[in-house]
C-alpha cells in the first residue's frame, strides 16, 4: 500500500497515528516514518497492519517476516 492509502485507511477507522504511537511506546514521528517507508521497524509495521486488519506483507512492501531456523529432529 502507498503511504497515502495507509493514512486514508487509518483515518477511515478513526485511528490516529498518535494513538498507535502511545500504544507502541514510541513517538508519533516514528509511526509517520514507518508509514512513509523511512523507518523499517518490523514491530511497528505489524502494529500498524493489525490496526488495519491486514497482514504486514499486504501493507508494507519492505516488510520481511523474521524466519526462525529450527534444527531438524534426529
Amino acid at each position: 500500500m502507498d503511504p497515502i492509502d495507509i493514512q486514508y485507511e487509518l483515518r477511515k477507522r478513526n485511528i490516529l497515528q498518535s494513538q498507535i504511537a502511545e500504544e507502541a511506546g514510541v513517538s508519533a514521528v516514528s509511526i509517520s516514518k514507518v508509514i512513509r517507508g523511512k523507518l523499517g521497524s518490523a514491530r511497528l509495521m505489524e502494529i500498524i497492519s493489525r490496526k488495519l486488519g491486514k497482514d504486514p506483507r499486504e501493507v508494507f512492501e519492505n516488510y520481511r517476516e523474521k524466519q526462525v531456523m529450527h534444527k531438524p529432529a534426529s
